[in-house]
């Protein structure tokens, strides 16, 4: 017996030579081998194919109007920047939509070290402020001009878009009598939805088009600014008997948006529209007026809203304005704050 272990001792060392070990550190491990038990290897859980190895970071929106000044917003765009660099002081983010305001913009995106993207086939004065790299353009993205595809930290991609539809005639004063723009008044929910779809409907069917091209790609969406219409999900029966709208009507630019798969974050993680109002506009109320929710984030699939919050002027808590901000608005409409987290089981798919 003694014999034939030493036999086997050194057929282990003759291999280990063979295999390719150094000399001296092959018989060390083959005589090692021959004193010492062999021990488990450590198991490590890997993660698998294709799922992230931690958890990424989300994605922080911001929606500020830097536009222009009039009887609700006498502020200079010196006045304008240093409230909204304020406000992303006290709310980091890293993507701001503006849909108007492109001077004071600029200036905000050179106070804050980043880069202000401008959107002009959204409209003029649109675009994004971010920290995140721009993606090259390819050939045939639908997107071009009123979108923008960036590259987050994690190396995913997402295209937003900065909406800034047409204001006027804006159809909610129509139908409630106040004046505006030396507008007719409106008397039907299909009149209203007829003027609406005039005013708003070709930029509403563009960046549907366009949101179903970029979902289609593969990427994260997030589309957000000024519709400056309503959503029928805000004038429905509910809001009619709370007495919050005259009447109900299907507004259709918040449909088309739908229609491409894309989600009204707001609502959808605030249903009851009597207890969440969720109104934008306007941030500071005259003497005739009514509040309407008219700036919206959407997102696709590819995204999961953690959460979304709606920051109004300075002054007291209500119902109308939960979040006051200190320092005020820079502009005449509410910001909208949503954080946004990927979704990693559609990812997955």
């Amino acid at each position: 017996m003694k014999s034939l272990g030493k036999f086997v001792f050194l057929t282990q060392i003759a291999a280990a030579l063979l295999c390719g070990g150094v000399g001296a550190e092959a018989a060390a491990a083959a005589q090692a081998n021959q004193t010492t038990p062999p021990t488990s290897p450590t198991l490590t859980a890997t993660p698998p194919f294709g799922a992230p190895s931690s958890v990424p970071a989300p994605i922080k929106v911001i929606t500020l109007d830097l536009g222009c000044a009039d009887e609700r917003n006498k502020l200079t765009d010196q006045e304008r920047v240093a409230r909204a660099k304020k406000i992303l002081e006290d709310f980091p983010v890293d993507i701001v939509f503006v849909a108007r305001g492109e001077c004071a913009a600029t200036a905000l995106a050179a106070a804050t070290n980043r880069t202000w993207i401008a959107l002009p086939g959204a409209a003029t004065g649109a675009g994004v402020i971010t920290s995140w790299a721009q993606s090259p353009a390819k050939e045939g993205e639908l997107w071009k001009g009123i979108g923008v595809r960036l590259a987050a930290p994690n190396g995913r991609e997402v295209v937003v878009f900065a909406m800034a539809f047409p204001f006027a005639p804006y159809q909610p004063y129509q139908l409630c009598g106040v004046p505006h723009d030396e507008q007719p008044f409106l008397n039907s929910a299909e009149a209203a939805q007829t003027s609406a779809n005039t005013t708003r409907g070709l930029q509403s069917e563009q960046l549907a088009i366009a949101a179903r091209a970029a979902s289609a790609a593969g990427c994260a969406v997030i589309a957000a600014g000024m519709v400056n219409e309503p959503s029928a999900s805000d004038w429905c029966d509910q809001a009619v008997a709370a007495e919050l709208c005259p009447m109900r009507v299907a507004w259709p630019c918040v449909r088309n948006i739908e229609r491409a798969g894309l989600r009204d974050a707001f609502r959808a993680a605030h249903a009851n529209v009597v207890e969440s109002v969720g109104a934008t506009w306007p941030a500071h109320v005259l003497k005739r007026d009514r509040s309407d929710r008219v700036d919206f984030i959407f997102t696709n699939a590819r995204l999961r809203c953690e959460a979304i919050d709606i920051l109004g002027e300075s002054g007291a808590a209500s119902v109308r304005n939960p979040k006051p901000l200190p320092n005020g608005l820079p502009g005449e409409h509410r910001a909208l704050l949503g954080e946004f987290q990927w979704n990693e089981t559609y990812l997955l798919k």
